[in-house]
């Protein structure tokens, strides 16, 4: 918020904490040309130093932190010219506010207190506001009383705040909503002379949503991405080379501590002077890239920094890929330390319950036959055969069944979809994310709808265009995102009505058997709802709850 007291202008502003703001706080005063700059919930300690020093670097800075406990404190940022007096009012001991108060001399006489009142009930609030408003005289001398009062705009009117302030002689300053709420919450009153031209400023921290300026392939801290969609995506990208008979190179790189290493403005200088038509040799790719790190101030992590060479393989994001996309190494990988997890619970199973033996092996077995299987979709089932034997080992172990007993029945008890069947249930959630949102633009490039040339009654139903028989790669099945969900996606508005459709159309029985039946949608709503059965809504809930404990959170779809 910004308001103008004649010849001065400030700024009042909830950080919610200003211990990683400081040049923030301090770059934002500037913008503005503020005179002085108020803030609540600082969320520094008694016992930090660094962030007032941080915040004294171009502005004076003043504050009160909470004695006790998490949170909470007020300041004041203030322009260096100006000499003020923090006011020595230590001994006011208030329970419903905090305040921070100072008396500026020069370049103006003024007082002004910063006010935090934290959410709920006010309290003993008007009587130790009364208490301390008496500690001002009533001499003439400007005073100005802002801050985060919490109060909605209903108990704002209803309240006695306000006929209270006017027996000081202070004036409310109405202003435009500053919560998303469309409350007013921070509140400014002054005397003798009301503020004005208050504005209310939303803050650009970041214009890279607002703008949609990410990277589209970009999968770190944003919504519906994951290490998974990348993964994918980059497979998809090598099967279509590999179908078109083209080669690949697939390098890895990494940084160490890449976030603590970046100069931004050594960063955003090159950028500026960019020539993307420049192209290396590939040859002299990593030595280059090095180089130009080095110049920059970063450092190239050696270690993990992989080529892959046909045959070999490489390791990215935990998975391990190989020059014919089989995912052998990596399937073999996995099963041999999920066996390793597997041995070391069953030394402890005797003192578990179901319950706990459960959870642990959800947690930490399941979750990694989950992460990254939409990989495998296409594979035959031999190449899936040892994730599904791991299954089959969890399911024993859970119900402390021998080696060789039956394993159908446990995992209906378990509520737990066989391997095959959780490949197909996140691949095609993942294609119909992809065609109907939210999803990466990266996958939802994969996704073409299907337009009729002739107005004909499947026209209703959204289809996707398969993918061409040449450039699919038999020997690996079809690794196509649209090729394996093709014929399974269509008009739905909500889809966990659509992905309780799906599972219960998965047969258990067919894909124990290694068949796995066509997937059909039942378009009419009543039929659908007559459908719904308690068994389908447990598979339902198990596919959501499955793994609640997951060692990768990117596992859920």
């Amino acid at each position: 918020m910004m308001m103008v007291l004649r010849a001065v202008v400030g700024g009042l502003w909830n950080c919610q904490s200003a211990v990683r703001k400081a040049d923030f706080i301090t770059g934002l005063a500037s913008h503005y040309t503020f005179d002085f700059l108020a803030l609540t919930e600082t969320w520094i300690s008694p016992q930090n130093t660094a962030t007032p020093a941080a915040l004294s670097s171009a502005y004076a800075f003043s504050h009160s932190p909470r004695e006790i406990g998490r949170g909470g404190g007020t300041g004041l940022l203030l322009l260096r010219r100006w000499c003020f007096t923090p006011l020595p009012l230590s001994h006011l001991t208030m329970s419903s506010f905090e305040f921070h108060a100072v008396s500026v001399t020069t370049p103006i006489n003024l007082f002004i207190i910063v006010i935090y009142c934290p959410p709920g009930h006010l309290g003993d609030f008007l009587e130790e506001m009364d208490t301390l408003l008496n500690n001002f005289p009533s001499d003439g001398t400007p005073l100005t009383v802002l801050g985060d009062f919490n109060l909605p705009s209903y108990k704002l009117q209803s309240s006695c705040l306000l006929p209270f302030l006017n027996t000081f002689s202070l004036t409310f300053n109405s202003c435009l909503p500053t919560h998303k709420g469309g409350n007013v919450l921070d509140l400014v009153f002054t005397r003798p002379t009301p503020a004005t031209d208050m504005t209310a400023t939303p803050l650009p921290i970041s214009d890279h949503h607002l703008n949609n300026l990410h990277d589209p392939n970009q999968s770190g801290f944003k919504a519906a991405h994951s290490t998974e969609t990348a993964l994918l995506a980059v497979s998809e990208k090598l099967h279509a080379a590999r179908s078109a008979k083209l080669s690949s190179v697939l390098i890895f790189l990494d940084l160490s501590a890449a976030f603590d290493t970046v100069n931004h403005k050594t960063l955003l200088s090159t950028l500026k002077s960019l020539d993307t038509t420049a192209s290396a040799r590939i040859s002299a790719c990593l030595s280059d890239i090095s180089l130009w790190m080095r110049a920059h101030q970063l450092k190239l992590n050696p270690s993990k920094t992989e080529l892959l060479v046909i045959p070999a393989t490489a390791r990215n994001l935990e998975v391990t890929m190989d020059n014919e996309l089989s995912f052998f190494p990596h399937v073999a990988n996995v099963a041999g330390y999920c066996r390793f997890l597997l041995y070391n619970i069953r030394r402890i199973q005797p003192f578990l319950s179901i319950q706990a033996a459960q959870l642990l092996v959800q947690s930490l077995v399941i979750s990694r036959l989950d992460y990254w299987n939409s990989l495998l979709a296409g594979l035959p089932l031999n190449a899936i055969r040892p994730l599904q034997m791991i299954q089959n080992a969890a399911a024993r172990l859970v119900f402390n069944q021998p080696k060789f007993s039956h394993t159908t029945p446990l995992l209906r008890s378990l509520y737990w979809l066989p391997v095959a069947a959780r490949i197909r249930f996140k691949t095609v959630i993942l294609a119909y994310k992809a065609k109907n949102g939210p999803a990466p633009s990266y996958l939802s490039d994969l996704i073409t709808s299907r337009t009729a040339p002739h107005c004909l009654r499947s026209s209703s139903t959204a289809r996707l265009v398969p993918p061409s028989l040449r450039l699919r790669d038999t020997s690996q099945g079809c690794s196509s995102l649209a090729g394996q969900a093709i014929g399974c996606l269509h008009t739905i508005a909500v889809l966990q009505a659509y992905q309780a459709d799906l599972l219960r159309q998965l047969d258990v029985g067919n894909i124990m058997g290694g068949q796995i039946q066509e997937l059909r949608y039942t378009a009419d709503p009543a039929m659908r709802a007559r459908k719904e059965t308690t068994k389908a809504i447990g598979w339902s809930i198990a596919a959501q709850t499955a793994g609640a404990k997951l060692a990768h959170p990117v596992r859920n779809v």
